[in-house]
């Protein structure tokens, strides 16, 4: 979970602006919403919602988390390549600054990212083991010119050749993206896992959660599975009985022009292409409705935008049953009230 996440200086965001999941003192609905740790001891929210003005920076703050993810993951061997942040636009000058604090497996984490679109310029990552604050490591730039460095692995765990390797980490890659180049448990891999498996990309109003709800749960054929999207639907008074995750393979020639195209660019097929022969995978699901006595069935394709909306968000659930963090802007949209 995450305790807290301030960023500065990146797209409308000038000033340090800072998204904070510790809860009050205030008791309503508690068993609900609260997450409590008695060490180090901490309340946190499950869930944060940000209200606000068009045009007040609600989804530069998503966004900033998410840049955030992209960037301590990036792998980038190429010393060259930018750093994809997008700062302020009156302080390109300077540098962004991110900053996060979470838990994972009951150990809170705090990492500080100050970067440039040329370099990281400092790293820190501090654990709480036990009940005090202990530092992992710190990277800081001494040299600009040449990306000279001063690194302190109090709390790394890494072997001398491991050390060594990260001693001459690129520029343009953070010390936790560089602990996935070779076979390493430590405590700045648990952060890296935390970052790729924990922390979901986010989710915005054109999000397309079909091959989500399809190649993660549909197509598994796991009854459990099934049977909790059929409760949902039907909860949602969508008068849905019944659903069928169907795959096959077709030649890739037999699909006509423009739908070819159009298919592979949004991701509706898989293409496996060798020299002599191409195949796609379709995927598809049919939907079984009951009104008033008569049942049909349609293709999701064919569904309302509310309905589809409403299929991704239940896969979404899904994650979150599994403790995964999901950035959601907007969630309202093509949704009724209640649905929400």
């Amino acid at each position: 979970m995450i305790i807290s996440f301030s960023c500065q200086n990146f797209r409308s965001i000038r000033e340090k602006v800072t998204l904070d999941f510790q809860a009050s003192s205030d008791k309503h609905q508690r068993e609900y919403f609260v997450v409590e740790m008695p060490k180090p001891r901490l309340k946190a929210l499950k869930t944060a919602m940000i209200y606000g003005a068009n045009a007040s920076g609600k989804t530069n703050i998503l966004l900033a988390l998410e840049a955030m993810r992209r960037i301590v993951t990036l792998t980038s061997q190429n010393k060259d390549a930018p750093i994809p942040v997008q700062p302020h636009a009156l302080e390109r000058d300077k540098a962004s600054v991110f900053e996060i604090a979470f838990v994972e497996d009951g150990i809170p984490y705090e990492y500080h990212l100050e970067l440039s679109e040329r370099c990281i310029i400092s790293e820190t990552l501090y654990h709480y083991p036990k009940r005090s604050r202990a530092l992992i490591f710190d990277r800081q730039l001494k040299d600009a010119s040449s990306f000279e460095y001063s690194y302190k692995w109090t709390g790394a765990g890494f072997s001398t050749q491991q050390m060594d390797a990260m001693n001459l980490l690129l520029q343009n890659r953070t010390v936790i993206s560089g602990v996935g180049s070779f076979q390493y448990s430590g405590p700045i891999n648990v952060v890296r896992e935390w970052f790729t498996k924990r922390l979901l990309p986010i989710v915005n109003p054109k999000t397309e959660l079909f091959l989500h709800c399809m190649d993660n749960y549909l197509l598994i054929k796991e009854p459990g599975i099934t049977r909790f999207f059929i409760d949902q639907l039907q909860k949602a008074d969508l008068n849905i009985e019944e659903i069928r995750a169907h795959q096959h393979k077709i030649q890739l020639g037999q699909i006509p022009e423009p739908a070819r195209s159009n298919m592979i660019k949004q991701g509706a097929v898989s293409l496996n292409a060798t020299v002599v022969n191409a195949e796609v995978i379709v995927r598809d699901l049919t939907i079984k409705h009951n009104t008033q006595g008569q049942s049909f069935e349609l293709s999701y394709n064919d569904e309302s935008m509310g309905t589809q909306r409403y299929f991704g968000i239940i896969s979404l659930l899904l994650e979150l049953l599994a403790s995964k963090i999901i950035l959601i802007d907007e969630i309202e949209s093509s949704l009724h009230n209640d649905l929400l």
